[in-house]
Order: C-alpha cells, then structure tokens, then sequence
C-alpha cells in the first residue's frame, strides 16, 4: 500500500496561506484514497513553539522535564506517579475507566504515556505561534506543526472512538504495572515474535507476498479461517504476517474449542498449483507458547488491573497490537478538551523512547514551519476568527491573561 509522505518541511507566513495548505493536503489525501480503494482515515496536528530535538513527538513520560536522560527516571516512577495519583484523589477518579484516569492525569500535567494531538489544524497553528521562544543570538525560533494519519489498516475507529476498547484500557493499565513487570512482559512479547518469525521463514521462506484473513461459519457454527494469499497490495490485504494468520486461527479455535492442529479449520487460498503450504507444524509451537504468554503472571497482573473497572475484556491480546501506537480520541473531561478538539497517540507495552520515537515519527506525513517572526500576526489572524487563549484555556484566570494581553487589546484600557 502506497501511502503519501513528504519528507520535507513546508513553510507558510500567513493565515490564509496556511488553510489553504490544509485544505490542499486533504483534497490531495482523499484523492489518493479514492483512487487507491482505500478507507478514510482521519488526519490529526501537533502544534509546537520550537523544535525539541530528539525529544520531538514524545509523549512526556519517555522525555522527561530535561530530556531523554531525566526520562529515565521518569518512566521508571510511572507506577508511583500514577497510584499515587489515584490516592491522593479518589473522588475525581471514581466512576472512571483505567484509560479515562490517564486521560485526566495527562490533563493536569502528570507525566503518561499519552501524547497531545488535535482534529483541529487551527488548535496546532495556535499551539506553534502562540508562544516565541528565541536561541542564544535572541532570534525568534520558528514553530512547527505535524500532521499524523497512519494507513487505514493501522487505523481502529473502534480504539479510536470507544474509551472502553481493550487495546486502550491495556495501555492504560500497564502503567499500574511496576517496571519489573512492564520489561518481563515485554521480553515475552519478543522472545514470542522472534518463534514467529523463525516460523515464518520456515514455512514461506523470503518471499514478499500479501494475505488477507477472514472468518466464515457453516450452518453449525463451526469456523473456518480463510487466508488468500496474493504478491500485491490491495484493500484488506496486509504485508505477510504469520502471527495475524495464526491469531484469527487461534481466536476462533478458543471460541468453539477446537481442536489445537488447525488442519480442520483452515483454508489457503490462491496459492500456484505446485505450491504446498502446512502450517500445522508451526502452528502447534506457537500455540504451546501463546498459551503459557497468556498465562504468565505479568499478563495476569495486567488483566487484573483491567478488570477491576471492566469485567468484560477480551482475554486473547494481539501483539502486534500491544507493541504498536495507536490513535485515541481525548475524553471529552472538560470544555478544555472539547474546544481544542482532543485526541492522542499512545504507545501501549513500549519502553524505549527510541522505539517510541522511530513509531510516531513514522505516522508523521507532513510539516509546516512557522517562521518566528510570523508568529505574532498569525496570532491575532487566529484570535479573529475565534481561536485564541480564551478559547484553548476557558477557565476565569486564562481569559482574564487574554483580555489584559496588550499585544491582541491594544485598544483596550
């Protein structure tokens, strides 16, 4: 699938120049959708004052108030800043969901996993201009605004959409978890990824080919997973990968107790006549070790502290999924968060900020750099139109700050 990036940064000194832009990427992005059969999917802004360097699109807990080295123990107190948290404050925190707590901590400026992204390009634009830091010569540092969308099969709407989605309430609660428990169950994840891997190669070798899965029932509501195979990319087909084969297999073999081999409830098709596929071999490893991942004692920990607040979960977690980030719209706690159109990237079961960093940056399509000494008149551009710090922040003490800002009220006394 082919999906647009553009490496290379834009430029815009004006408003009008700047929505135009927008509006340009969209058509262009819509387009491409259209042409390509491909699903919609939505396009999200982070707006910054400056660049931060490698700290860049991290969420904070991975950098830290002084960078990536403070970050390290800042992730490694994640377990205490948020139980404590919990503590300090039952009241605010009661009626709530693991994600939606984490939602609100993100809020009030506790360092999480969560990174603050918008629906809304004004919202970025106002975030990049709204404030003018300057280097060591006194120059004004340019702004920059990034624009996020994944391709639609790294898109859920359902994760996106549903603050009660088990991917999103797995991130969330893994920060309850404590370090030693995050990094064992990480390097069950890896050490379970590299089986796959090894069982792959075994079975298809290097060759570089597409499948699509999908689950049908006969008339007793026996299952039959139905891989078609095929050397190009097209709607519903992803890149090879033996752990999603073998995860909707495993899924709907647990849900109808059948029996572990797969030869009875599998299918391949489109493959070349001389072709032999058996996936029995591979699949019977990987189904011993899946089943003693998902009876581990840090996944146990982890379910635990999910279903403290949502008893119904699912208990067959998708890798791939646990070690990806992913899409969440904000809670909608406040007006805060719905006037600036909320949302977030969120890594689940990720330690490493280099990781982290490599994942976010790969969702990133485009950038716009706002030149510093443009920021004060896009600034007052926006406050025309109704985005201004009133808006970002309605709270008494952030409209007051903007009534008195004689830089926007300079006809004010």
């Amino acid at each position: 699938m082919r999906i647009i990036v553009e490496t290379k940064s834009i430029s815009i000194s004006s408003l009008s120049e700047y929505i135009a832009l927008v509006a340009e990427k969209h058509e262009k992005k819509e387009k491409h959708e259209k042409h390509n059969n491909q699903d919609h999917v939505p396009i999200f802004y982070r707006g910054q004052s400056q660049s931060f360097g490698k700290t860049d699109y991290l969420p904070n807990l991975y950098r830290g108030d002084n960078g990536l080295a403070k970050s390290k123990h800042v992730r490694r107190n994640e377990f205490n800043y948020t139980n404590n948290m919990l503590k300090r404050f039952p009241q605010v925190f009661k009626d709530k969901n693991n994600f939606e707590r984490m939602a609100i901590m993100q809020h009030n400026q506790l360092p999480t996993r969560l990174l603050d992204i918008t629906s809304n390009p004004l919202v970025a634009l106002y975030f990049a201009v709204s404030e003018v830091p300057v280097d060591a010569d006194g120059k004004k540092k340019e702004g920059e605004i990034a624009a996020f969308y994944p391709k639609p099969n790294q898109f859920s709407f359902d994760s996106y959409r549903n603050g009660n989605s088990d991917l999103l309430n797995i991130g969330a609660s893994i920060s309850l978890m404590r370090p030693d428990r995050q990094k064992r169950l990480e390097k069950d994840i890896d050490k379970f990824k590299h089986q796959i891997a090894i069982e792959q190669k075994n079975v298809f070798g290097d060759a570089d080919r597409y499948a699509a899965c999908k689950t049908i029932y006969d008339s007793k509501r026996n299952p039959t997973v139905v891989i078609s195979f095929r050397e190009a990319d097209a709607k519903g087909y992803q890149k090879l990968s033996l752990f999603n084969i073998f995860y909707q297999w495993f899924t709907a073999t647990q849900a109808n107790d059948l029996d572990k081999s797969g030869t009875t409830s599998l299918r391949l098709k489109n493959l070349t006549d001389d072709e032999k596929i058996d996936l029995s071999d591979a699949f019977s490893k990987l189904y011993t070790q899946y089943n003693n991942f998902r009876n581990s004692f840090e996944l146990e920990n982890l379910y635990h502290n999910i279903e403290l607040d949502s008893p119904v979960v699912g208990r067959i977690p998708n890798l791939d999924q646990l070690q990806e980030v992913v899409f969440a719209s904000s809670p909608t706690v406040d007006k805060r968060i719905r006037n600036q159109s909320g949302a977030f990237l969120m890594p689940i079961l990720l330690s490493k900020p280099k990781t982290v960093r490599k994942k976010i940056r790969h969702l990133i399509r485009f950038r716009i750099k706002i030149p510093g000494e443009k920021k004060a008149q896009l600034l007052k551009d926006l406050d025309a139109i109704g985005i201004n710090q009133a808006f970002i922040y309605p709270d008494l003490s952030n409209a007051a700050q903007y009534l008195t800002d004689p830089h926007l009220h300079d006809d004010l006394n």
